[in-house]
């Protein structure tokens, strides 16, 4: 349980250094501003716990990482958690602890999950290179921890603009 608590925290920790980021829409010549490929939001799951909504991925190359940002809502009559699993960006696999950091939504609300994905592990420089992400979305009971869904593969179309 300890090493869950731990593990928790620390993904906690990595999301909070994408917070407050602005996202200006092209990189420098050296790659340390990030960029976002703005694209028609789209909803890529819908079902009782959770309506996802594509948004937009955001590159930065300096880290090595892009945020595929989600909207989430909790439909759920509880409090969840939602994660990614089974990540690939096309067709290459991302190593699980980049692919989520736990979003935590009380019944009712939303919020936005910025899912790093690192290029390390990649063929590609920058997100500008990738086509699709394909990925399962978990829904976890906050309370017991318990899996409430798992889906099935979502893939959405990274070169939307």
């Amino acid at each position: 349980m300890k090493k869950i608590i731990s593990a928790l925290l620390v993904l906690s920790l990595i999301a909070f250094c994408g917070c407050g980021v602005a996202y200006p829409q092209e990189t420098d010549p050296v790659g340390t501003n990030p960029t976002s490929n703005s694209v028609t939001e789209s909803v890529v799951l819908e079902n009782d716990y959770v309506k996802v909504t594509y948004k937009d991925v955001a590159d930065m190359q300096s880290l090595g990482v892009f945020y595929l940002n989600l909207k989430i809502e909790n439909k759920a009559k509880k409090e969840i958690w939602v994660t990614l699993e089974s990540a690939d960006v096309d067709g290459e696999t991302i190593p699980l602890i980049t692919t989520g950091v736990p979003l935590y939504i009380r019944p009712g609300n939303s919020g936005v999950g910025s899912f790093i994905f690192s290029m390390a592990s990649l063929s590609i420089k920058s997100v500008n290179d990738a086509e699709k992400a394909s990925f399962k979305i978990v829904v976890w009971d906050k309370k017991s921890l318990d899996k409430l869904f798992v889906s099935e593969l979502v893939t959405v179309d990274l070169t939307k603009k």
